[in-house]
C-alpha cells in the first residue's frame, strides 16, 4: 500500500525535529563542572571564554537545522515510498548523508584511541567553536587529562595529520618553552594546517 504524500508531509516536520535534536544532543560542546578545573580563576576564566570567545558556536544551531531541512525536503525523499520498510531505509540513508555532510562541513575529529588505549576515545568538535590552536588544545585537554598533564602540548602529547604524518606544533615546540608553564597560541586553525572535515590523530612527539 503506497503512503499517500499527505501523511509525508505530516510527519517529516516530526523526523525533522527528532534528527536536528539528536546531533545536536551528540556533537554539541561539553559542559564541565567547576571541580573539573585546577582553580577558581581557571573556571570562571572558562566560563568567560564559553560566552565570548566562541561566537561561532552561536550559529552552530542554524548549520546544522539548514543541513537537516536541507537534505530531508529534498525531491527525492519527498517521492512517495512503496512501504514502510521503503520510508525507513530512505530515512537511514538520510541520516547518514546529514551526518556525513555536517562532519565534513563543520567538524574536526580528534583520534586519541591508540594514545589513551581506549576504543571509545574519538572525539567530534565543532572547528566554528575555536577561534585559536590553543582553544581547540585546551579542549582536547579536558577530553584526555586522565593520561596527560596541564601545559605539556608537544611535550607528552601532540595532533598529528595521519596524511602526511605531520605533528601540529604549538608555540611550546616552536620556541623551545619548557611544559607546565602557560603559554598561549593565538593562531586560527586555518593557519595551523586544521580545517573542518579533517580527521586528525593523538601522538607522543617523541614516538613520531
Amino acid at each position: 500500500m503506497r503512503c499517500p504524500r499527505k501523511g509525508g508531509r505530516i510527519i517529516f516536520p516530526v523526523i525533522v525535529l527528532g534528527v536536528f535534536g539528536w546531533l545536536v544532543s551528540r556533537h554539541y560542546e561539553k559542559l564541565y563542572a567547576p571541580n573539573d578545573y585546577n582553580s577558581d580563576d581557571a573556571f570562571l576564566k572558562a566560563l568567560q571564554a564559553g560566552t565570548e570567545g566562541r561566537p561561532g558556536l552561536k550559529e552552530l544551531d542554524n548549520q546544522i537545522e539548514q543541513k537537516v531541512k536541507s537534505v530531508l525536503n529534498s525531491e527525492d525523499l519527498l517521492d512517495k515510498t512503496e512501504n514502510k520498510e521503503e520510508l525507513q531505509k530512505r530515512l537511514r540513508e538520510a541520516a547518514e548523508k546529514i551526518t556525513s555532510e555536517i562532519r565534513n562541513s563543520s567538524f574536526i575529529t580528534i583520534d586519541a584511541r591508540s594514545f589513551t588505549g581506549s576504543n571509545e576515545d574519538v572525539f567530534e568538535f565543532p572547528a566554528s567553536a575555536f577561534r585559536t590552536l590553543n582553544e581547540l588544545t585546551d579542549e582536547i585537554y579536558f577530553a584526555i587529562s586522565d593520561h596527560v598533564k596541564p601545559f605539556e602540548y608537544g611535550y607528552s602529547w601532540a595532533i598529528r595529520n595521519p596524511e602526511n604524518r605531520k605533528i601540529i606544533k604549538n608555540a611550546r615546540m616552536i620556541t623551545g618553552t619548557k611544559p607546565g608553564i602557560p603559554l598561549d597560541d593565538e593562531r586560527s586553525l586555518a593557519e595551523v594546517g586544521i580545517r573542518p572535515g579533517m580527521v586528525l590523530e593523538l601522538v607522543h612527539p617523541q614516538n613520531s
